[in-house]
């Protein structure tokens, strides 16, 4: 008998086929992960409490890095500041003769409920649902158009005078 059951978490993890050596290089893999996550709790008609973040290195240790958000959220790039945040926390990169190499990193969400459940509203409410109902929008987008309508965009510090040429 197979038994049907909410799931508790959603997640998306990569690995790698070279070792990936700087948490720059995961930057783009991290935010990519977080939006498939927040798509896919947006579809379900959930939001999520918990970000978890996944790191495997070389060496096969596996760390995970948690954080409970003040409230539940499908906005990804609200998933994607959070699971970056966490990322800065892990041990990567080859310092002090130690090399520290990502094999696999994912992003997954847990502590779900259900989107039109009750909340209590927050003072920035305005800003937390305008990233929720950006995401319903992309959403509709890829609908009509295809995953490959609207893809995730970086912004990335530049160091010095920004003239345009690098």
């Amino acid at each position: 008998m197979v038994s049907e059951h909410e799931a508790v978490s959603i997640g998306h993890e990569e690995t790698f086929e070279r070792d990936l050596g700087r948490l720059e290089e995961l930057v783009p893999f991290l935010i990519s992960q977080a939006d498939r996550v927040a798509g896919r709790l947006r579809r379900a008609g959930l939001r999520a409490g918990v970000v978890v973040v996944k790191i495997k290195h070389a060496d096969f240790r596996l760390v995970t890095r948690r954080r409970t958000l003040d409230d539940a959220t499908s906005d990804g790039a609200r998933i994607a500041r959070t699971a970056l945040e966490l990322a800065r926390d892990v041990d990567i990169g080859d310092h002090g003769g130690k090399r520290t190499r990502v094999r696999l990193c994912g992003v997954a969400v847990s502590g779900l409920e259900p989107r039109d459940a009750p909340r209590q509203l927050a003072l920035d409410e305005p800003a937390r649902q305008r990233g929720e109902r950006l995401g319903d929008a992309v959403d509709q987008i890829r609908r009509r158009f295809g995953d490959g309508a609207v893809l995730p965009a970086t912004a990335t510090e530049r160091g010095g005078d920004d003239d345009g040429e690098d």
